[in-house]
């Protein structure tokens, strides 16, 4: 039968062993009756071990044991591994909890944030039929009238860019009627600041690079559904004599100018990052030309010149001007090509006369 063997764990060769042990196999429970009590464990063994047994009698250990100690050592390893895995999971779910508070905190920032009726003070000025100027919080502001759609309202609510004007919340009057409030933007619309021509080369191109910049914004942020215009672009003057372009208005034209529309576009269809590209490049091209284009304007000629013998901003056109979707550049590379500005000779044309278009392979017909 099996018996209970006192054993005690030797250092120098790592092993257990029951020299010198002894033990009270009578008692209940059993008792070690050995001084080694910090480096003993008790064994099952094939083997009679009575009180008096002498080393020499308890010299043969036996193969088949199980160790009190190794089995307590087992399960407290266990149980701490347990706690460790434990701990592990709660951290990890712990931290997509936090993840997914600050997804659903960005869903709540992103919504309309109402403004109260008393906080909004209206001025007398009238910009036009939809926007007013207003005071909120001492700061000039300006209200523009929410349309059915709620795109442009939209919009500027979720892009945040240093080119577009900020959205401070929607505000609805006594009589129900819903605005947009957004920072008021001091300075011309970009077709007065044209007509008025008091700019130079340098300007004309930071005015072209910063279309680009905020455009390629919109892109990437996957806005494509609008009609970019003249109107819809405000140049705010700052004390150093610079101009900053701030994009303001979203809203849908319904009689955009044909100068405006991309050709692939005259019979339809939808709005493409090409066919932005086309109607920056008409923008692009009234800047340098300083004038404007009658609405009923159209576009025949299609650029080709050696960009060896362009300005950077005539670059600009000719890469947004080609008839072919295909063959126009992307705003991305458009904003590529505005680095290399300042790593290449700019070959600058001191003015723009009357022969410019002749000139530059510029033309457009009167309709």
């Amino acid at each position: 039968s099996e018996d209970l063997t006192c054993v005690w764990w030797d250092k120098t060769v790592s092993s257990w062993k029951p020299d010198g042990c002894q033990t009270d196999v009578t008692s209940k429970p059993v008792k070690c009756l050995c001084n080694h009590l910090t480096s003993f464990s008790l064994q099952i063994a094939q083997k009679n071990s009575v009180v008096g047994d002498t080393p020499s009698q308890a010299s043969t250990f036996p193969g088949k044991y199980v160790t009190y100690a190794g089995i307590g050592i087992g399960i407290g390893g266990f149980i701490f591994a347990a706690v460790v895995v434990t701990v592990i999971i709660l951290i990890i779910m712990k931290r997509r909890g936090k993840k997914i508070e600050f997804h659903e905190i960005d869903l709540v920032e992103s919504s309309s944030h109402s403004i109260p009726t008393n906080q909004i003070h209206l001025a007398s000025e009238h910009l036009s039929s939809r926007c007013k100027m207003a005071k909120y919080q001492l700061v000039d502001v300006v209200l523009t009238k929410k349309e059915a759609d709620g795109q442009s309202d939209l919009l500027l609510q979720r892009i945040r860019h240093v080119n577009i004007a900020q959205y401070l919340g929607c505000w609805i009057n006594t009589i129900g009627e819903a605005y947009h409030v957004t920072s008021y933007v001091p300075g011309d619309h970009l077709s007065q600041w044209i007509k008025l021509g008091g700019y130079t080369d340098d300007m004309a191109r930071q005015t072209v690079l910063q279309l680009a910049n905020v455009m390629a914004h919109l892109v990437q942020q996957g806005v494509r559904d609008i009609d970019l215009t003249a109107e819809k672009i405000i140049m705010q003057p700052d004390e150093r004599g610079s101009y900053s372009v701030k994009l303001w208005d979203f809203r849908s034209v319904s009689n955009l100018p044909p100068l405006y529309t991309a050709p692939e576009k005259k019979s339809g269809g939808v709005v493409t990052e090409a066919s932005l590209v086309w109607a920056f490049g008409i923008l692009a091209l009234q800047i340098a030309e300083r004038r404007l284009y009658l609405r009923e304007s159209t576009y025949i000629r299609y650029t080709d010149g050696d960009e060896s013998t362009i300005t950077s901003i005539e670059s600009f056109i000719a890469v947004s001007l080609q008839k072919s979707p295909k063959s126009r550049a992307s705003f991305m590379e458009l904003c590529q090509r505005g680095k290399e500005w300042s790593i290449r000779p700019k070959h600058v044309s001191s003015d723009f006369d009357d022969d410019f278009d002749e000139e530059r392979q510029y033309n457009t017909k009167m309709a």
